[in-house]
């Protein structure tokens, strides 16, 4: 995922300076011109370097933010510049849109949230911290994802649901509440 998220910050302009892994020999083999800097036990946060975390496991990707946070890194949202973010949309910090996403009107994206190509936020959705939308999945209005959250591929969340903290939706299914 990092190799991904790095090409699309490079399409949205960006110098990207490398990748933290733990694992040195994690390109090997990978055409990628980026390199690893190091691990993220070796990292010293810099004025004018900005993160983004590039894990799809919700709450792996919170706990390395977290904890990079307290060591005093900054964190900075990668918009490819082909989605589609509403002007009255809120957006967290840490944040991963991917090509051709839609965030409308007056949707709240928490911090950390991952929104992978061609998903929906439709109006007034809220997606919690650190959730992970992947491919084609669709939020409609005014439904509400707690944080941590993991949508399947092709899943879709109809309008007016709340889907609780740290659920998992499987790929090409359709959420629906079970009650209060």
């Amino acid at each position: 995922m990092g190799r991904e998220v790095a090409c699309w910050a490079l399409d949205a302009h960006w110098t990207v300076a490398g990748f933290l892994d733990d694992n040195s020999t994690a390109l090997v083999r990978k055409s990628m011109p980026i390199p690893i800097l190091g691990g993220l036990a070796d990292f010293v946060p810099k004025d004018g370097f900005y993160l983004v975390i590039a894990i799809g496991q919700p709450s792996v990707r919170r706990s390395l933010q977290e904890t990079l946070v307290e060591k005093g890194a900054q964190f900075a949202n990668v918009i490819h510049p082909t989605a589609v973010v509403a002007q009255t949309a809120r957006l967290g910090i840490g944040l991963v849109i991917a090509p051709f996403s839609l965030i409308s009107a007056n949707a709240l994206v928490g911090d950390g949230v991952v929104l992978n190509y061609h998903t929906v936020n439709q109006h007034d959705t809220e997606i919690g911290a650190w959730s992970q939308l992947n491919s084609h999945a669709d939020v409609g209005p005014s439904s509400i994802l707690g944080e941590e959250v993991l949508v399947g591929t092709h899943a879709v969340i109809p309008p007016r649901v709340r889907v609780p903290t740290r659920s998992v939706i499987a790929p090409n299914s359709v959420f629906l509440e079970t009650g209060a």
